[in-house]
């Protein structure tokens, strides 16, 4: 489980809906050089072995080609890398310098203050 790629993912605005909640889950399930599983090769920081099948259980999807196209856009948005294995699943690199370039900007934090701004404004004072 990797700490600063789901942080990184909760700080981009990149993406919505299932491609959202799959990048969420591969974040998730990135490689954070802590203890790996047994029999595995270490592949890296930012490296997951979990395939298709499992993100699709993990999502609670029926249709293969949901989560195909969620990896193809993640994918050409540069977000994700795959690593095709044979006779295996694939491996896939979130980009943690990807998520860190494309996160909120100040703007999107601007609004949060100008709401609790607007909040302190509507109480009128009474003689």
């Amino acid at each position: 489980m990797s700490i600063q790629h789901t942080t990184a993912v909760y700080e981009c605005d990149q993406f919505q809906g299932i491609t959202r909640a799959l990048l969420t889950a591969l974040a998730y399930f990135a490689y954070d050089k802590g203890p790996y599983p047994r029999g595995f090769p270490d592949p890296g920081f930012g490296w997951g072995y979990r395939g298709e099948d499992f993100f699709m259980k993990c999502l609670n999807m029926n249709r293969r080609q949901t989560i195909s196209g969620c990896f193809t856009e993640l994918e050409e948005a540069g977000a994700i890398q795959r690593k095709r294995r044979f006779h295996n699943t694939s491996l896939t690199f979130v980009d943690l310098n990807w998520l860190l370039a494309h996160k909120r900007t100040d703007d999107t934090e601007s609004v949060t203050s100008v709401e609790e701004a607007t909040q302190s404004v509507t109480s009128v004072p009474t003689d």
